[in-house]
């Protein structure tokens, strides 16, 4: 696989003469075999998803309680903001009343409850608040009631904050003044040594994502052209920017994001072993690809840069993006059932690759990490299964039937597993065999094929 980086309006083009050659018929771009989703909004989405029985069933079990409780404290908001975002989307483009309601008096709560500090527990709670800003976009109305308009000024004051005013810690070196000017030095400079110091990290993604959707949030509410924030702007705009200068195309036709950037982070210090080291000498990568797990976000993020978008035709070169990577994921990285393995597994990396990834992390423990295929369990807590393919989706229909899984799978999907405390409904293996993994693969089924 070769890499590609081009200026995202030409690699646009070339993908579509690529999505053009692989229907085999020579027909237009548009009219190719492979689907290129539509440049809506969260609340434009194709509704028309009807939850089987057993998915009801198991909604009651796991995500009606799961809602009841406090999930934006430090404890809970990081894996709260993961496991929700099928089910949030799934409610939304459902006819079920009762799960949408069960979102509404969830977030109605989480509006009114006492805020901390932005610096506080900064990116768990940024992950919970995405997707609290999925939620908005998504029951957004040109009347907005009280409720929605406190939580929108919440985020709008969070990411503001945050992008304008708040010290951004920065690896090796005093704090940048604000976020905003972290996020521009690194897109200012080639190269860097260590390479990770222009890597970007989850904080700004998801604040700009954030800031996106609150864009989105203004233009569906009517908020007028002088109104609107100008910081909010500003992240959209940086967005576009990082994505058209930071992506990169193979001549596949599949997308990646800061190829090379990681390569000597201690997270990727084992990276070019493809089975567990002996010792704890390391073995970088050259142009090591971003891990899978971490990269499961993308699949939502750049729905939310292209809603962001004023101009149509930015719009969807941005989903033009959002092929890419399905193209990319499909091709590269997933891995179907097979007489070795019955479930569905991903690589390690998004460029296909499939070495150690964080041996000796803290969570992990020395002499441990994650082997190959080891974040695979990723597929059912993150969001590849809202990838707009139905190649994407075929593949949760065939991960429902592997449910309840074999002692193989279980022991894969678990992985290493972490050490920090997780809600008895959302901890690994649990998660994988109380319903809740189950859940989200059968969601994520039946909305590729709405």
């Amino acid at each position: 696989m070769t890499e590609v980086r081009a200026p995202l309006a030409a690699a646009v083009g070339a993908l579509l003469l690529i999505l053009s050659a692989c229907s085999g018929t020579g027909e237009a771009a548009g009219e190719s075999s492979t689907e290129l989703p539509r440049p809506v909004a969260a609340s434009e989405l194709d509704a028309g998803f009807e939850p089987d029985v057993r998915a009801l069933s198991q909604w009651r079990d796991v995500v009606t309680p799961y809602l009841t409780q406090d999930l934006w404290t430090a404890d809970e908001a990081y894996d709260a903001g993961s496991v929700l975002m099928i089910p949030l989307e799934a409610a939304f483009r459902s006819d079920n009343e009762s799960w949408r309601q069960q979102f509404d008096d969830h977030f109605a709560r989480f509006s009114a409850a006492d805020q901390p500090a932005v610096a506080e527990y900064t990116l768990d709670r940024l992950q919970y608040l995405y997707l609290a800003s999925r939620y908005l976009t998504f029951s957004a109305s040109s009347d907005p009631d009280e409720e929605h308009r406190q939580l929108a000024e919440l985020l709008r004051t969070t990411v503001t904050e945050l992008w304008t005013e708040t010290p951004a810690w920065q690896w090796g070196r005093d704090p940048f003044p604000t976020m905003r000017d972290r996020v521009v030095w690194k897109l200012d400079q080639d190269a860097t040594e260590p390479s990770y110091l222009r890597a970007m990290i989850d904080e700004e993604l998801f604040t700009l994502a954030i800031a996106a959707e609150y864009s989105a949030y203004e233009r569906s509410t009517d908020v007028p052209q002088a109104e609107r924030s100008a910081a909010v702007a500003d992240m959209v705009e940086t967005s576009r920017r990082m994505v058209d200068q930071e992506g990169s195309w193979t001549e596949e036709g599949g997308w990646l994001f800061q190829v090379g950037v990681w390569t000597d982070h201690p997270d990727y210090a084992f990276a070019g072993y493809e089975s567990a080291p002996d010792g704890s000498e390391g073995k970088a990568r050259a142009d090591v690809a971003p891990d899978s797990s971490h990269s499961a976000r993308w699949p939502v993020w750049l729905r939310s840069f292209a809603a962001a978008q004023e101009d149509p035709a930015d719009r969807e070169e941005l989903l033009v993006v959002l092929a890419g990577l399905s193209r990319q994921f499909v091709d590269e990285m997933l891995v179907p059932p097979s007489d070795d393995f019955e479930g569905i597994r991903m690589t390690n990396y998004t460029d296909g690759w499939n070495g150690v990834y964080r041996w000796g992390y803290a969570t992990a423990g020395q002499g441990n990490g994650y082997r190959a295929h080891e974040l695979s369990g990723s597929l059912f807590a993150l969001w590849w299964g809202l990838l707009p393919d139905r190649e994407t989706g075929a593949s949760f229909c065939e991960a429902v039937d592997t449910f309840p899984l074999d002692q193989q799978v279980l022991r894969l999907y678990t992985g290493p597993n972490t050490t920090r405390e997780r809600n008895p409904l959302t901890r690994w293996p649990a998660f994988f065999t109380n319903g809740f993994a189950e859940l989200e693969a059968r969601l994520a089924c039946g909305l590729a094929s709405t």
